[in-house]
């Protein structure tokens, strides 16, 4: 089992460069986009689509503010429960 550590930092700075929207349509929802206008098709893509950011930079990054550490669920089960992991 794996044991996941998490370390936050105060801040990020740096510049998003390039993203794209993603949509799913069924047949009829494809065929419903196709005949509305593009200013619709547009508000629809912001609203329903999921952003994709594709390329940042990182210029600066503040310091490590406090760290987590995150044991395996079943671990803290068993240890919540008195059972022995072997």
């Amino acid at each position: 089992m794996e044991t996941t550590i998490t370390a936050n930092i105060d801040y990020v700075q740096g510049h998003l460069r390039y993203g794209h929207y993603e949509l799913i349509l069924d047949k009829t929802e494809l065929k419903e986009f196709k005949q509305i206008s593009k200013e619709d098709q547009i508000s629809w893509i912001e609203e329903e689509g999921e952003f994709i950011l594709d390329e940042y930079r990182i210029e600066d990054r503040g310091d490590i503010t406090d760290i987590t550490i995150e044991e395996p669920i079943q671990g803290n089960l068993n240890k919540a429960l008195g059972w022995e992991c072997r």
